[in-house]
């Protein structure tokens, strides 16, 4: 069962492209594309590099905020 997330929210809060996200995060756009569809669950490694892309543009993201309803 995939696991619900709030990806889109994240990548939108920081302000930049699904090409430019999947760049930080280190995945390929279509990656971004699944997450974000919820097609495909964020694995907690690529949610640590969503959390690292974030506070290097100063904005502070959670596991709870990556993955809460």
């Amino acid at each position: 069962m995939k696991q619900k997330n709030n990806i889109k929210a994240v990548r939108r809060l920081l302000g930049l492209s699904q090409a430019d996200f999947a760049v930080a995060i280190d995945v390929s756009q279509g990656n971004v594309s699944h997450y974000e569809g919820q097609r495909q669950s964020v694995p907690p490694d690529v949610a640590n590099r969503v959390i690292e892309a974030a506070n290097t543009r100063g904005v502070t993201v959670t596991f709870n905020d990556i993955y809460g309803s």
